[in-house]
């Protein structure tokens, strides 16, 4: 099993999630143009609630998803960050 030590406040200055709140597609912007491993998007729950890895866009479907305040993980090569977004 790996640690790693990050600096979660520098991660997410790395990612911003726009527009937010959101209806249909959320967009990251990445400023360092780092590969995204993986997302995962949780409910206020902690309820994993949608998965996307090896992404080839930078748009994200989130129409499915029920309105309310999600979490999204972005992970690259340095950690992970975490973006706060809501759904109308």
């Amino acid at each position: 099993q790996q640690t790693y030590e990050l600096n979660t406040a520098k991660l997410n200055n790395r990612f911003s999630v726009f527009p937010n709140p959101a209806n249909e597609l959320i967009t990251i912007k990445n400023t360092e143009n780092k590969i995204i491993n993986e997302i995962s998007i949780f409910d206020i729950s902690r309820k994993l609630v949608d998965n996307q890895q090896g992404l080839t866009s930078t748009s994200i479907c989130i129409s499915k998803l029920e309105k309310g305040v999600y979490f999204m993980n972005i992970q690259n090569g340095d950690g992970t960050a975490t973006i706060k977004f809501v759904k109308n």
